[in-house]
């Protein structure tokens, strides 16, 4: 029997076909009914002027969006909600499929630093007159991601450095190098109080992306990152071969694609530091090994293979650490419940021993992406301890 699926419906399963507008900026009414209700709520917290009045965090400088001229859509960068896939989509966009390899197999500084020519003015005509994506995470996700991401992998050492001169030693004066998830979150607290802007890798997503100010086109929540991805590159008319390719790199191979340009942004940049004199390559190995876990991907019972490194100049080889961690995962393959599961518990965990606080602190600093994001306030909870 005849069918009319395309390769990427046989291979990834049927999707919905949604015609690309080419004109206007309304939903199209045969789009999910999720989207319509994530664009509502946008729209319905953007009328709330006693939420919005006194918020303080609404940094105009912080606004970053990438434009693409050909597929006329605009996508507020927003990290640690997957900017770095998407600033890898945009690669492929325009490069074609040739060169997917490199991209997403080249390290996270390279692929930001690449970002440039896509870059725009938010008051610009492209970025106005173009279509754009809007992108969330949960507030208590992403700020511990950002906490494992720039303090415990040591990505924004800065920050550590500055966290510790609230309460100084000797010792950390010259090696700041471990700060808890409490000190990192009661320092964000601290700096919104004090008036003073937010790193963007931890900033309110209301004050990166200004939602209310943007034609709000598809909006990718991380939590159904890929799902929604697929969705709007769709939407935006990508062909097949450029679709087939990113939706690999999304269901087939996000491991593969992600593992080995984390590890040698983390080997670089303390390697070319005064970091070198505080953390040894087997210390950052073994960051690098808990860091995986936390993501979900390696098996939190699984115990850094202390024997495939003898030789002790392995532990600084960014050619040998990723292909022992990828062996290790390959190994040990769980299931996609079993690392939502264990992702949700790695974020959970942490969330049980922050004072109440602290907490409330968070609930006020993200106070309208919560409400706008649709977010419970409430900090993830272990269902199974």
């Amino acid at each position: 029997m005849s069918t009319n699926l395309s390769r990427t419906d046989r291979k990834y399963g049927k999707t919905e076909k949604y015609a690309k507008i080419k004109e206007g900026f309304s939903i199209n009414e045969n789009y999910p009914h999720e989207q319509k209700e994530r664009i509502e709520r946008i729209k319905r917290t953007c009328t709330n002027r006693a939420l919005l009045r006194d918020y303080a965090f609404y940094g105009y400088n912080n606004t970053k969006f990438y434009y693409s001229p050909k597929y006329n859509f605009s996508y507020c960068k927003v990290p640690k909600s997957g900017s770095t896939f998407w600033t890898q989509v945009f690669g492929i966009l325009k490069f074609g499929v040739k060169v997917s390899d490199k991209w997403f197999s080249k390290k996270r500084s390279s692929v930001h630093g690449s970002m440039r020519p896509f870059v725009v003015n938010f008051f610009s005509n492209s970025r106005r007159n173009s279509l754009s994506v809007l992108v969330s995470r949960d507030p208590f996700s992403r700020l511990y991601s950002a906490y494992i991401d720039k303090s415990y992998l040591l990505l924004n050492f800065a920050t550590n450095v500055h966290i510790r001169r609230l309460k100084p030693t000797v010792h950390d004066r010259l090696c700041s190098v471990d700060v808890t998830f409490q000190e990192f979150l009661n320092f964000i607290i601290l700096t919104s109080r004090q008036k003073r802007r937010l790193d963007r890798h931890w900033a309110p997503v209301y004050s990166l992306c200004r939602p209310c100010d943007v034609n709000a086109y598809i909006y990718v929540k991380q939590e159904s990152f890929s799902k929604d991805t697929e969705l709007a590159l769709q939407v935006f008319g990508v062909e097949i071969s450029k679709l087939d390719t990113i939706k690999s790199a999304l269901y087939d191979h996000k491991i593969e694609t992600t593992v080995p340009g984390v590890i040698e942004t983390v080997y670089n940049k303390t390697q070319h530091s005064k970091l070198r004199s505080c953390v040894d390559g087997r210390n950052i190995a073994m960051r690098l090994w808990t860091s995986f876990k936390i993501q979900g991907y390696l098996k939190e019972t699984l115990q850094f293979p202390s024997q495939m490194f003898k030789n002790e100049k392995r532990y600084n080889n960014v050619t040998y650490v990723p292909q022992v961690i990828l062996d290790s995962i390959n190994r040990h393959k769980m299931t996609s419940l079993e690392m939502k599961n264990q992702r949700h518990k790695a974020v959970a965990e942490p969330y049980s021993e922050i004072k109440e606080k602290t907490i409330d602190g968070i609930r006020e600093v993200y106070k309208v992406d919560f409400e706008m994001f649709g977010y419970s306030t409430d900090p993830p909870v272990d269902t199974h301890r």
